[in-house]
């Protein structure tokens, strides 16, 4: 049985390293012009380029998804946009070639607060052959790997402004270990992005000042408009054997 066990793992370690150098050699690029559309500037269109740098005939499907998080942090973008367009949405990039995008707001421009999307671009590998309908056996018998690129859009109309603030703290559980769970509410009309935050804690002792960095969060934290977050912190050495009384936000680090 454990013999059995090594060879399995060694099967999907090499599976692993296969899928990882297809999609290498299949690899492309996108460079988007405007990452954000400025109504308040008149902006309601903007240009994104989709480069194959791959030896590959590559298809190409773009969308537009609505993004949003979850009071927990888990991203969501699976519904597709209504008010923001991309043309060509459909389109065969040869090897070496590139497509123009066209991205489009088609909404109206007074909206109350920033909208924020995903540009989302999925590719298969094809060959000429596919595209001429045919398709050989050791064409059906292969697998087609789907591959996307996901990135961060935004509409934003005139007088926006992020506003987060802290809702409270207290000390919770997470996978088994003590965290500082941190509620936040973006009231603000703009997303905002944070590599940290300080904070001040009051306990039974008095207040214990905590600096949360970049490597504490993990990764950057986006505070979209209107929205709730959860940041759970390990819970600080400055808090040992001490109970959270309230807490009061002193900064944020972008």
């Amino acid at each position: 049985m454990r013999i059995f066990l090594q060879f399995f793992k060694m099967i999907i370690f090499m599976l692993t390293f296969m899928l990882l150098f297809m999609q290498d050699l299949w690899a492309f690029k996108i460079n988007l012009i405007d990452s954000t559309l400025d109504l308040s500037k008149g902006m309601t269109s903007t240009t994104a380029t989709v480069i194959n740098d791959s030896d590959n005939m590559i298809a190409i499907e773009a969308t537009a998804r609505v993004r949003s998080f979850s009071q927990n942090g888990e991203e969501n973008f699976d519904k597709e946009a209504e008010s923001l367009i991309i043309v060509p949405s459909q389109m065969i990039i040869p090897p070496g070639g590139e497509q123009v995008l066209n991205i489009r707001w088609i909404a109206p421009k007074d909206i109350p607060t920033e909208q924020a999307f995903r540009l989302l671009i999925e590719y298969v590998s094809i060959s000429e052959d596919q595209l001429q309908g045919k398709q050989s056996e050791e064409q059906k018998a292969g697998i087609n790997i789907n591959y996307r690129i996901a990135k961060s859009f935004y509409v934003t109309p005139k007088n926006t402004k992020a506003n987060v603030t802290l809702l409270g703290g207290k000390k919770s559980n997470l996978e088994g270990k003590e965290v500082l769970l941190l509620s936040f509410d973006n009231i603000g009309s703009k997303h905002q992005v944070i590599q940290g935050l300080d904070v001040n804690i009051t306990t039974q002792n008095g207040i214990v000042p905590v600096s949360i960095t970049k490597q504490e969060l993990g990764k950057p934290i986006n505070f979209l408009a209107k929205e709730k977050r959860d940041i759970p912190i390990l819970w600080p050495a400055a808090l040992e054997n001490q109970d959270i009384q309230g807490v009061e936000l002193v900064g944020l680090h972008e």
